[in-house]
């Protein structure tokens, strides 16, 4: 399950002055959101909690409810290999999933874009793909699949559009067929040489009909006439990474993830010109990257969230942000790796899933969030699969189906393979590459579940520390090496407690080894239990980090102290230094009341039997049942 901040610490992650020194992943992850419209309104209280005492100030909630949602038909089975994103057709109520996997080496050697039935699961037709030279890797006289990546299906005009990560171009396939009918890749230019760089999400406007397409930049399609046009992206090219979009539809604007630059975008919808960036800065530490991700705007509710991937589990969750400002209204805490957002707007949930990487880094890795756009709170959470949730989709009957990444069915034998040296479609349970080591084929977890109404239910009142009583302040100090890390600290300390200390991207050499960090206070002249001086070394999955200190005995309120956060003891580590002083204060800080969604068991979805892969390339009609053969 996951929770709002609950750590009495939030007065020291929310109040961070921070040192800024670099630091820059890759995204993971993806979200669909159909568009409609909805009628209710609800508030929440931000926030973190604390244990409460007999002298806080506080405001109490007249009735403690919230809520309550029943998970219905959560189940799961074998999907595809390299399975990435999917769409819905109302219109034919079919499910579509892309599927790219590079296997022995870079190029994509397995792809399809597959149908699938939305209530069973069962993969009902799989696409023949364009094949092309790999050039991108120098062996043109090798083959590699143009591989679909985002989706999004036309129902105007019988067409499912996917965007192309290898090729960097856009199609458009057949919904009947699963045929390409068009595509943007002009095959005698480079990639760096597309119209498109780096697509990613493709979505269409529900009132102009054009399409819209993130990547190293933003892009419009219109479907008629097929003219790209870029947009007035206020970046370079490669200084960002536009993740996905939301549709402000009263205000005509568009709100766009950057995952590179820690924004959202705003874009007139119409006129494709920027009109404003809003920053994201971090709910925990402000001096670590958010890292934007999935996006919605409930347009009932005159409501922006976004959810943040973050740095190594500091501030990923759910943000509520000012779309004006980007100020963060309320921030929800969730998983190790926020990524994937769907958005039932006629219902305000969102649907928020922990990318999480492993079980072993996340205990919410493969758990998606309901989460009440209404009171902010998640009040329900669902297992789908082991880890890496990478996309959900809405479907017609307000069920989510979630597409995984996480490489649980082991050694599967597909047909929509090619030989990498002829072209040619073979069907394998081993991918080979001439000279790379071959591997076994993976197929992913592949699930669905539908959350219902159930009305209220009685919530937990719980006493925590009033947000607008922690102190902020941020400072940004540039390294002037390419070596890089983020330090977090607080500006006031409390007598007699503890305080936070944390940072991310404290690595070193080619390897990014992790640094042992050093923590003094008043250059180890105080002392914690008899020491100066504090060492940690950090795990290789802890690039970033928090550790509470607790505050000396003799500190008093009203001094003035200081926190020196160093590396470069260990032999090839970067020296690293910086010293931030603050002020003890008596602790004392104003308590409100907040009414909490009680602890509930995470819900687990049901195994169910795979039906199989039909044969490449046969289509049966929508109406038809496909004949499948399996393993």
């Amino acid at each position: 399950m996951s929770y709002r901040l609950t750590n009495p610490r939030i007065i020291s992650t929310l109040g961070a002055c921070s040192m800024l020194i670099v630091g820059l992943g890759f995204p993971a992850a993806g979200a669909t959101t159909p568009s409609s419209t909805t009628k209710s309104s609800g508030s929440s209280v931000p926030g973190g909690s604390a244990p409460g005492s007999g002298n806080e100030s506080s405001s109490t909630p007249n009735q403690c409810t919230y809520r309550s949602v029943n998970v219905t038909d959560a189940k799961k089975t074998q999907g595809l290999p390299g399975q990435y994103t999917s769409g819905y057709s109302k219109k034919q109520n079919k499910l579509y999933v892309s599927s790219a996997e590079s296997g022995a080496a870079e190029s994509t050697n397995i792809s399809t874009l597959a149908r699938v039935n939305p209530e069973t699961l069962q993969v009902e037709a799989t696409a023949k793909i364009p094949v092309v030279p790999d050039t991108e890797n120098k062996t043109p006289n090798l083959k590699q699949f143009r591989a679909p990546l985002g989706i999004t299906v036309d129902d105007e005009h019988d067409l499912i559009w996917v965007t192309d990560g290898l090729t960097y171009s856009v199609s458009a396939y057949d919904i009947n067929t699963l045929q390409q009918v068009w595509t943007s890749y002009a095959p005698n230019k480079k990639r760096d040489q597309q119209t498109i760089q780096h697509p990613r999400e493709i979505k269409i406007d529900p009132v102009t009909g054009k399409l819209f397409v993130t990547g190293t930049g933003m892009y419009s399609i219109d479907p008629k006439t097929k003219e790209i046009k870029s947009l007035d992206y206020p970046k370079g090219v490669y200084d960002s990474f536009g993740m996905h979009t939301a549709l402000n539809s009263a205000d005509r604007e568009l709100y766009v993830t950057d995952w590179g630059t820690d924004e959202v975008l705003v874009f007139d919808a119409d006129t494709f010109t920027h009109k404003r960036s809003l920053k994201v800065t971090g709910a925990e530490q402000t001096g670590v990257p958010t890292q934007p991700h999935g996006i919605a705007y409930d347009n009932s509710l005159g409501k922006l969230y976004i959810s943040a991937q973050g740095s190594n589990g500091i501030n990923s969750g759910i943000y509520e942000l000012d779309k004006n400002t980007g100020q963060v209204k309320d921030y929800v805490k969730h998983g190790y790796l926020s990524g994937a957002l769907a958005h039932d707007e006629e219902r305000d949930l969102l649907y928020v899933a922990d990318y999480g990487e492993s079980k072993q880094i996340s205990k919410d890795a493969g758990n998606v969030a309901v989460f009440d756009a209404r009171q902010n709170k998640v009040v329900k959470d669902v297992r789908v699969s082991p880890s890496e949730v990478n996309f959900l989709t809405i479907q017609g009957d307000g069920s989510v189906v979630a597409v995984s990444r996480d490489k649980t069915y082991k050694n599967t034998n597909v047909d929509f393979r090619i030989d990498p040296t002829t072209g040619e479609y073979q069907s394998a349970s081993v991918d080979e590459y001439p000279g790379k080591e071959s591997v076994n084929i993976t197929a992913n977890t592949l699930s669905r579940f539908k959350a219902e109404d159930a009305g209220t239910a009685p919530g937990e009142t719980k006493r925590i520390i009033d947000p607008a009583s922690a102190p902020e302040q941020t400072r940004l100090v540039s390294d002037n090496t390419s070596e890089a890390a983020t330090v977090s600290a607080p500006k006031t300390v409390y007598a007699g407690q503890k305080f936070t200390i944390g940072g991310s991207d404290w690595t070193y050499g080619e390897d990014y080894l992790p640094s042992d960090i050093t923590v003094t206070l008043d250059d180890g002249k105080s002392k914690v239990n008899g020491q100066g001086e504090m060492t940690f070394k950090l795990s290789e999955e802890e690039t970033s980090f928090t550790r509470d200190i607790e505050v000396p005995a003799d500190w008093k309120p009203g001094e003035e102290h200081s926190v020196t956060i160093s590396s470069g003891k260990t032999k090839g580590d970067k020296q690293r230094s910086l010293t931030m002083k603050f002020k003890v204060e008596e602790y004392n800080p104003k308590y409100i009341d907040s009414c909490t969604v009680p602890a509930q068991d995470t819900v687990q979805s049901t195994e169910v039997p795979f039906a199989g892969y039909p044969k490449v390339g046969e289509v049966p009609s929508l109406n038809q049942q496909p004949a499948v053969t399996k393993d």
